[in-house]
């Protein structure tokens, strides 16, 4: 029987090989840092550059592109629609060292922190509505809707956003990573670039099929008598 000359060679030989390099990319557009999604990042913390005491920070980024955010004047409804609609995110788990992830938590707790003036002055606003002060509960209620556009915003920009990473674009394959280190996104650039540049795993070919000895492969028997194709002595 001599078989289908596509099937796997039987017997003693081994699996084709599996090239396993990192098929992640990293590269640097301007200031970011550009990162397949899912990528694997060396360890190395990602704000600072150190590479000892580090942990792992799972991380999912949220981008929506900023022209959004002009349909504003059409209600904070078509705003919020086209954000859901038009969203892209990306997960990475990022190395980081123990004092980077506390600074990390501290910026986002100080950012929900920006919050309460805005709160605050708004429950001030109703006890001045509910005294009939109703020149002090306009000013107040103003106030308070300036303080929760104001100290947010001031907050993130200024005080949470230099202790974080964040994204300034994602497509449907890679984000564009801000606040990295410079060190630690040369190192990151580097191990994909080797990963790149490894040779990889020869491509598996089956033995040819041929007849025996005379070919290799497929028959392995001996040639019978007359040959193959001549008359066989009775």
């Amino acid at each position: 029987m001599y078989g289908s000359p596509y099937a796997p060679p039987p017997g003693p030989f081994p699996p084709p090989p599996m090239n396993v390099a990192w098929s992640s990319q990293a590269y640097m557009s301007g200031p970011a840092l550009v990162l397949t999604k899912g990528a694997t990042l060396p360890d190395v913390c990602m704000k600072c550059g150190a590479r000892h005491g580090l942990t792992h920070r799972r991380h999912t980024f949220a981008w929506s592109p900023p022209w959004v955010w002009a349909t504003a004047v059409f209600g904070l409804a078509i705003v919020f629609i086209l954000m859901f609609a038009m969203r892209k995110t990306a997960s990475y788990s990022f190395p980081i060292c123990d004092a980077c992830n506390k600074k990390w938590n501290q910026g986002r707790l100080f950012f929900g922190l920006s919050f309460l003036p805005g709160l605050f002055v708004m429950l001030l606003s109703f006890v001045f509505a509910g005294i009939d002060e109703p020149d002090l509960f306009v000013l107040t209620f103003m106030a308070s809707i300036l303080g929760f556009l104001v100290a947010p915003l001031v907050t993130k920009f200024v005080y949470s956003r230099p202790k974080q990473l964040w994204v300034s674009n994602i497509d449907d394959r890679v984000a564009f990573v801000r606040g990295v280190d410079w060190q630690a996104a040369q190192v990151v650039c580097q191990a994909a670039q080797s990963a790149a540049s490894a040779p990889a795993a020869p491509a598996y070919a089956p033995p040819a099929q041929g007849f025996g000895g005379y070919g290799g492969g497929g028959y392995g028997g001996p040639m019978p008598p007359g040959g193959f194709g001549g008359p066989a002595p009775y």
